[in-house]
C-alpha cells in the first residue's frame, strides 16, 4: 500500500472518530492507568508536553501531570 493511500485512510479514520465524539489529546505521555475497586480502567494519568528544545532523550519537554477520567 502506498504512503498517500495510508495517509488518506488515516485522515478518514480521524474524521470518523471525531464525529463519534473521540477527543484527541496530543503531546501527552501516559504515566499510569488508574483503576477502580473492581479492577476496571477508571482513567489515565498523563503529563502534558510542549514542543520546544528536546530533553537529553530527544523527547518533548513535559510540563505537568493531568488526569483524564473514563466516561464510559
Amino acid at each position: 500500500m502506498n504512503t498517500i493511500l495510508k495517509k488518506q485512510q488515516l485522515a478518514e479514520e480521524v474524521r470518523r472518530a471525531k464525529e463519534e465524539g473521540v477527543e484527541f489529546h496530543l503531546l501527552q505521555n501516559t504515566i499510569r492507568i488508574l483503576g477502580d475497586d473492581y479492577g476496571r480502567v477508571a482513567g489515565l494519568e498523563c503529563q502534558r508536553c510542549e514542543l520546544g528544545e528536546p530533553d537529553e532523550s530527544g523527547r518533548a519537554i513535559c510540563l505537568f501531570p493531568c488526569i483524564y477520567p473514563c466516561t464510559n
